[in-house]
This record gives structure tokens, C-alpha cells and sequence, in this order.
């Protein structure tokens, strides 16, 4: 029996016991009583069915109540097209920008992880206990050790990289991730075609000399015209036989930030020209890690036992692991840390707009209900109780907001192609923001929730003007109805300053930050100068002298260009994403291999500084006699120079950095020159010491091209670059060929995104504050025609009018600005740890926000009132008192 059943039942012998006992007190036997009343009532089904029946009844004349009046409201609208149309649009506009921004939330933050159990998952990191904060790659042979802790159920380690494929049609880079064979399991899926990687196929060769490799769904379609054709067929990566495995399903990607053509296991890395291979190195730190928790394990039971392991590493391998701890991080926090507060940041400014929307919306409605006062009356003189006449307030309100949001989910459509168009690239699963059905249920719940908001405010100043009289009561209270609605608006005007305030300081702070990073000098001069990425397969150059008599004739060849003014190579170059870091050590004081400082590296030909515009300050550059057997050199930065070499003479000093390319060890090298600074990984980090080393001493296999090109001549310069490398080699594809203010403007983009919107949400509702305080003044000055005309009759100068119109503007505005400032103040504090990782050399308590932003929205306030103020000051007093 269910709990509505019950309750009838016990309602039904309520009922049976009231009827037998009103039969009794008539002097009818108790017993007879009780028979009279089971008749009187039925049997349990029968009374059970009526009672339904009625309620029933009851609910579905309560719809058609509702029903009735919101057409009523309708056609009232309908009626009022000034004012359907500018409520309406109002809250279009608080709704689609609260509606887009939480698609992108929704997608970013809320939506689950298309892997099995995603909470289950998380990064494995390694960290310098000297640097607590520091995130880390692990070596293979840690990654090894570590995974086989009992609290993981399965850990899987990858890198990505960029390979030449032929085999498969035109010779194409492609965007591949190497990675053990763990590592579709460890996620919880599988391929859509053919199947996965199996265990041992991280090893050369495991397929009969190949190796394996699963595509993904674009890349299988776009090369064999579909997934299941793909499956079995060879292909040629970076020189090196595989075959086709598997195919993923459409829309699989890992890692999430991220876009993979396909798979590999990480079988080729193990091949190296000198040396052990890299998966046996425990100091070569290069793999990122996932792992899965094991079931009923919380997240810091395993770090603790991971903890105990990396104690242990430590002790056991003093120089490659001294420092080394391991760091948990969830999966969705591991792609959001950055993202997540820059996002709620956003999510609150909107909100902020929404209310007021809100507001601005409320303050329509009751000058409204104050022109309809007569309406009201009437209908409580024709019989309309408190309750038909709320319900008709709440009913208009339901209208225009239900009429609002679906406005407004046509502008959050428009407005999501902008975001995901603008988006910077760093935003994971930004491109998958839609109006999926959590939103639409988001949006809806607005709509009713502003409905409720702005309809109360008419509906309680209705009942406040009533004092238990009836709504006939407002026609023998006008003065003092008026007075309580001229409060209200004072209040909703004063919150609308308030909120604006708050969103305009934020803004504000964004925008300063963004100034200062742009007026960042880079360390170098992108203008002209063009970018391309050549990498050389191995199976074709398999010594470094072939890498590096390739690139040799290749630059050769492009500064005969004459579209090219000078050309240079490096791995890598700065705001690529790209970096090199290792130790180093100095002869003349040494120090044992885990005490050794680190570095960056960058592997760069002669003419480089040239192209990229980096200056020269010191000693001399690099020549084609800088080759291997000739003494080892390097160049260092200032900061460098700054860091490690300070109070020595740095030109001849002698330094060992951790990186060969032939047999017989790390050489030691002289410092020959000392070049300026270049912010390498971003525009908001500072650049980072760096020892610059000949390609031709460490051949790398794969390049990045600098060339600078004549102004104007871009076009040719990069047709150029193409012809050159395919006139070495048809084989070897070109890939990011771009300009390199491109990079620039990519490192911008972040800052530039956070700036705009906040900025954009900013002039809305300064727009929408405005828009409200305008609306006020402007029935204010209509209410107070009259007095206006008699005080301009008894001779008021224009000027006092105008004053006095601004002065009861300027001073709603001013309180709501009072208010607003303090709630910056506390804002601030909020964005201080919000936003610290995406503000540069600025404050979110900057003192030029907080100053600024209240002398705008004055600004913006005197000019909402000055309209109304020339109006009354312009007024015909004969006119209005003819009027009256």
C-alpha cells in the first residue's frame, strides 16, 4: 500500500468517526450510529475514488485558474508593447548571458569524464620537496616502481610529440601520444574498431618487428574512408613500420587538453643512438602518469603509501631521486585548476548582471501597478479578492519571464559560438559547450526564479498598501502609496548601482592586468618573422651527423631566399609550449649529482639570434665551425648569468649541462657569449636562466625553423621554407608554419578572453544600472509635473530645476555607489585568491579600480539623469498646470 493510501485510510476513518458520532449526540444507538455512517459514507475504494475525484477536480480548476490569467497577462502585454519589449529584453539578456556562461561551466567543470569512474582517477606527479608546489614528469623506471603500489588498481604513463606518417596517402605530421600499454584500461575504454593495446606491446617489435598504434576516429576516416578500414593497415611514423591495431570511438581524446591523431605505445622510445634507453634512465624525467584508485582506497591512504615508496626511491637512488615526492592531483582538478576560478569568477559576474536585470525589471512592474492602482480597485469593488489580484501580479511576472528566457536562450546561442570561437586553448572541453538539457533545465529555472523576484516586489507593495482594508483601500492612500513606491525604486536603483559597481571593479582589475602584460617586452622581435616545425625520421638520418648535415644544407638553402632576410633553427623556441630542462654542474666548484642546479636548454644554429631578434650583449655567437670536435661551447642568457655566474668572470667560465648527443658523456663547455632574456614558456612568467648549445655539437632530429622575412614579403618567404625542405626531402612534412607574433598573441589570449567577458558583463550592466536610474528619473519628473510648473511659475530659475532633478538622481546612485564600493572592497579579496594566477604585476586591490570605477559610474549616472533633469528644467509651467 502505498503512503497516499494510508492517509486516505485514515482520512476515511476521521470521517466514518465524525459521522457516527454527530448521529450519536441525535440520541441514535452508538452501534447503529456506525452502520449509518459506513452507509452514509461508502465503502474504503468507493470514498477513496471520490476524494481523488475532488482533488482532482480541485487541481484542475486550480490550472485553469492559472491558465486564465496568464492569458490575461498576455493580452496585457500584448497591450503594453513598450513595456513587453524592453522587460522582456532585459531579462533576455540577463538569462542568455547567465545561460552561456554556465554551458561552458557545465561542460568545463560539472560534466563527468567520458572514462569509467573518472573520480577514481588522478595525476601522478612528482615533486621537489626544495619547491613544494612544483609539478614534475617521472622517470620510467619511477613510474614502474610506483605503480605497483596496492592502492592503485592500474597506473598508465605517456608524453606527446609531434611524428612525420607516409604509408598512408600524403606524407602528413600528425599529433601522437606515446604511452604504456596500460593505458586504455586505466581509463575504461576501449576501441570502437579492432581493439586496444595489449600487455607486452610496449616493448620494439612486438608485432613481428612493428610495433602497434591505435588511430583515432578523424584520422582513420580522413586516411582510409573509414575506422573498420583502418584496422590492420601498416603505416610508417617517424621511419619506423606499424600496424593499425584499433580505431577509438568518435570524440575520444587523451590527454584532455590535448588533440591526439593517434596512439603509440612507448616501445620507440626505447631506442637511443648512444647510451642506455630512456625507459631505463631513472634520471630522465619525461612522462606524465595517471593512475586509478583501487576500490574502497580514499585519495590519502594511496598518497600515503606512495609517499612510503618515494622515501624509499629516495634512499635507494640518492642522486637521481633525492628530492623527489609524489603529488595526487583528481583528475578534473589536475585540466581546472586555472580554469575553475576564472570561470565562477565569470559565473558570479553574470549573476550579478542577472539581478540586475532583476531589479531594473521590478522597478518596470511597479510603475506598472502604480499606473493600474485604479484597475486594482475596481476589481476589488466588482469582488476580486487579495489573492486574484496577487496571482494576476505573479502571472504577468511568469510571462515575462518565461517569454524572457526563451529569448535569452536565443541570444546564449549566439553568444556560445562567440566564447568557444574566442576561447583560449588552454580551456578543456570549452569546443564541447552546448545547450545541453542541464542547461535548458538551468535557464527555465531562471526564468521562474526572476519571475518570483521581480513579481514579489508590486505584490508586496500592493499588500503593504492595503493595512487590511482592501485593495480599495489604495484609491483614499494615493500620497502615501506613493511615497512607499518612490522608496522602493530609491532601493532598487541604489541595488543596481551596488551590483554594477562590483562587476566594473573586477572588470577594471582584469583590464589593468592585461595592459601590463602587453606592454611585456618579450626578449625578442616577432614582427616578420615565420615558424615551422621540421622533424627528421629516424629510419632515414639514423646518426646525429645526418641530422645535422640536413638542417646545415637546408638553412644554406633558405638564406639564398631573397624573401627571407635571415634564418635559424632551434629546439625550442620561446611560447612554444616547448622546453628542455637539466642540471648542470660547474668543474670549478662541483657538486654531487643531486645538489645540482637546473636549467633550461636551448639547441639553436648559427644566425638564430639574428632572425628572432635577440641581442647579442656579450662575447660572440655561434658559427658552422662550432661542430662536433671542435671545443665545446655555450651560450648563456642574463638571467643565467644573474642566477649562477654572478661576481665571476662569466665569458670563460666552464659549465657541464646534463646533455650529449655522442658517446663519452655530458662535455664540459666555456661559456663564448652572453645574450638577453626571452620569456620562454609565456608572456606572464619570467624568463627563465637558459644555456644556449650549437645543434651541430647536439644534433637534434627535429627543429624549429626562424626565419625573418623582407615586410610584405611573408607570403613568399613561407612558399619559400616549403620548397626548400621538400626539394631535400618530399618525404618530410612541414607543420606550425605561422607567423610569430601568432605565439605571441596565443600567450595574450588567456588574459585578453578573462578581460573581454568580464569587461563585456561589465558594460552590460553598467547599461542595464543606467538604463534603471534613466527609467526612475524620467517617471519621477512626469509624476512631479505640477510641482515642477508651479515652482518654475513662482519664479524658479531653470538652472535650480536641473539641479534639483540631478540631485535626487546623483543621490540614489550615490548610495548604491556608497554600497558598492565596500562590497568591492570585499570582492577584491575574493578575486585576490581567485585570480592570483591570472592577474600580472597587479593587485586585485588595485587602488586605480577602486578609485576608477566610482568615478565612472558616477559618470554614467549624471548622464542617465541629465536627460530627465533638461526635460523638467524645459517644462511649460502654464502648460502643466493646465494639464493638471
Amino acid at each position: 500500500m502505498s503512503r497516499r493510501d494510508r492517509d486516505l485510510d485514515r482520512e476515511f476513518d476521521f470521517h466514518t468517526e465524525r459521522e457516527a458520532l454527530e448521529r450519536q449526540a441525535a440520541g441514535v444507538d452508538p452501534r447503529e450510529a456506525r452502520r449509518q455512517a459506513a452507509l452514509a459514507l461508502g465503502t474504503v475504494e468507493h470514498w477513496k475514488e471520490e476524494a481523488r475525484s475532488e482533488q482532482r477536480g480541485a487541481v484542475v480548476d486550480a490550472l485553469a485558474l492559472w491558465g486564465r490569467d496568464l492569458k490575461l497577462a498576455l493580452r496585457g502585454l500584448r497591450r503594453a508593447p513598450g513595456f513587453a519589449a524592453v522587460a522582456i529584453l532585459t531579462l533576455a539578456l540577463g538569462i542568455g548571458a547567465n545561460t552561456a556562461v554556465f554551458s561552458v561551466v557545465e561542460a568545463v567543470l560539472l560534466r563527468p569524464f567520458p572514462f569509467a569512474q573518472p573520480q577514481r582517477l588522478s595525476y601522478l606527479w612528482e615533486t621537489d620537496s626544495r619547491h613544494p608546489g612544483s609539478q614534475m614528469p617521472l622517470s620510467y623506471p619511477d613510474f614502474r616502481d610506483l605503480r605497483q603500489v596496492p592502492a592503485l588498481a592500474g597506473a598508465a604513463a605517456f608524453t606527446v610529440g609531434d611524428l612525420p606518417m607516409t604509408g598512408a596517402g600524403e606524407a602528413a605530421h600528425v599529433r601522437a601520444a606515446s604511452v604504456s600499454d596500460t593505458l586504455f584500461t586505466v581509463l575504461g575504454v576501449n576501441a570502437a574498431k579492432g581493439r586496444a593495446f595489449r600487455a607486452g606491446e610496449d616493448r620494439p617489435g612486438s608485432l613481428g618487428g612493428r610495433d602497434a598504434a591505435v588511430f583515432s576516429d578523424a584520422l582513420a576516416r580522413s586516411r582510409f574512408g573509414s575506422a573498420a578500414a583502418a584496422v590492420g593497415r601498416d603505416v610508417v611514423l617517424d621511419g619506423r613500420p606499424y600496424t593499425i591495431v584499433g580505431v577509438m570511438p568518435a570524440g575520444f581524446q587523451f590527454p584532455l587538453d590535448d588533440h591526439e591523431d593517434l596512439w603509440t605505445t612507448v616501445a620507440p622510445l626505447q631506442i637511443s643512438t648512444s647510451g642506455p634507453p630512456m625507459t631505463e634512465q631513472r634520471g630522465a624525467h619525461w612522462l606524465k602518469a595517471i593512475v586509478r584508485l583501487a576500490p574502497g582506497i580514499a585519495p590519502p591512504a594511496a598518497a600515503a603509501q606512495l609517499h612510503t615508496l618515494t622515501q624509499r626511491l629516495a634512499r635507494q637512488y640518492r642522486d637521481d631521486d633525492a628530492y623527489r615526492e609524489t603529488r595526487l592531483v583528481p583528475l578534473l582538478a589536475n585540466y581546472t585548476a586555472t580554469t575553475e576560478p576564472v570561470l565562477l569568477v565569470l559565473l558570479a559576474a553574470v549573476g550579478c548582471v542577472l539581478l540586475i536585470a532583476c531589479v531594473n525589471v521590478a522597478g518596470l512592474m511597479l510603475a506598472r501597478a502604480l499606473r493600474r492602482r485604479g484597475e486594482f480597485a475596481v476589481r476589488a469593488a466588482l469582488g476580486a479578492s487579495r489573492g486574484a489580484v496577487l496571482r494576476q501580479l505573479l502571472c504577468e511576472s511568469l510571462a515575462v519571464g518565461l517569454l524572457g528566457a526563451g529569448a535569452g536562450l536565443v541570444l546564449a546561442r549566439i553568444a556560445l559560438i562567440g566564447l568557444v570561437r574566442l576561447g583560449p586553448t588552454g580551456i578543456v572541453r570549452l569546443s564541447d559547450a552546448r545547450l545541453s538539457p542541464p542547461v535548458l533545465v538551468f535557464a527555465l529555472g531562471l526564468a521562474l526564479l526572476t519571475a518570483l523576484v521581480f513579481g514579489l516586489v508590486p505584490a508586496l507593495d500592493l499588500l503593504r498598501s492595503e493595512h487590511g482594508g482592501g485593495v480599495a483601500a489604495t484609491m483614499l492612500a494615493e500620497a502615501r502609496t506613493v511615497a512607499s513606491r518612490h522608496a522602493w525604486r530609491r532601493v532598487l536603483v541604489a541595488a543596481q548601482f551596488a551590483l554594477a559597481l562590483g562587476v566594473l571593479t573586477g572588470a577594471l582589475v582584469l583590464l589593468h592586468s592585461l595592459t601590463r602584460l602587453v606592454g611585456v617586452a618579450p626578449g625578442f622581435q616577432p614582427a616578420h618573422v615565420l615558424t615551422a616545425s621540421v622533424n627528421l625520421p629516424d629510419a632515414r638520418y639514423p646518426s646525429p651527423g645526418d641530422d645535422a648535415a640536413f638542417f646545415g644544407r637546408l638553412l644554406d638553402r633558405l638564406r639564398a631566399q631573397p624573401a627571407i632576410v635571415s634564418v635559424g633553427a632551434a629546439m625550442p623556441v620561446p611560447l612554444s609550449g616547448n622546453n628542455i630542462a637539466t642540471s648542470f654542474d660547474r668543474p670549478a666548484a662541483p657538486l654531487p649529482q643531486a645538489e645540482q642546479p637546473s636549467t633550461q636548454i636551448g639547441v639553436i644554429t648559427p644566425g638564430y639570434f639574428n632572425a628572432m631578434g635577440i641581442p647579442l650583449l656579450h662575447g660572440r655567437d655561434f658559427t658552422d665551425q662550432d661542430r662536433h670536435g671542435s671545443p665545446e661551447i655555450a651560450i648563456v642568457n642574463q638571467a643565467f648569468a644573474r642566477q649562477y655566474l654572478k661576481g665571476t668572470a662569466i665569458l670563460g667560465e666552464r659549465l657541464q649541462p646534463g646533455i650529449s648527443a655522442f658517446p663519452g658523456g655530458d662535455p664540459i663547455r666555456t661559456v663564448v657569449g652572453i645574450v638577453g632574456d626571452t620569456r620562454q614558456r609565456s608572456l606572464d612568467q619570467a624568463a627563465p636562466p637558459m644555456i644556449y648549445i650549437p645543434q651541430n655539437q647536439v644534433p637534434f632530429d627535429g627543429l624549429i625553423l626562424v626565419a625573418r622575412a623582407r615586410p610584405g614579403a611573408e607570403a613568399a618567404a613561407a612558399a619559400a621554407i616549403r620548397d626548400a625542405v621538400h626539394g631535400m626531402d618530399a618525404d618530410i612534412p612541414i607543420f606550425d608554419l605561422k607567423p610569430m607574433a601568432a605565439a605571441v598573441d596565443s600567450s595574450l589570449a588567456p588574459a585578453r578572453f578573462n578581460a573581454l567577458l568580464l569587461g563585456l558583463f561589465a558594460a552590460l550592466a553598467l547599461l542595464l544600472a543606467a538604463i534603471g536610474l534613466y527609467a526612475v528619473m524620467a517617471q519621477a519628473v512626469a509624476q512631479r509635473r505640477r510641482e515642477i510648473g508651479i515652482r518654475i511659475a513662482l519664479g524658479a530659475q531653470r538652472r535650480q530645476i536641473t539641479g534639483l532633478v540631478l540631485r535626487e538622481g546623483l543621490r540614489m546612485a550615490g548610495l548604491g555607489i556608497g554600497a558598492g564600493w565596500l562590497l568591492s572592497w570585499g570582492l577584491s579579496r575574493v578575486l585576490a585568491s581567485a585570480l592570483a594566477a591570472n592577474l600580472y604585476d597587479t593587485s586585485a586591490m588595485d587602488p586605480l579600480a577602486l578609485a576608477g570605477a566610482p568615478l565612472l559610474l558616477a559618470s554614467i549616472a549624471w548622464a542617465a539623469c541629465a536627460l530627465p533633469a533638461r526635460r523638467a528644467a524645459a517644462a511649460d509651467p502654464v502648460a502643466s498646470l493646465r494639464m493638471e
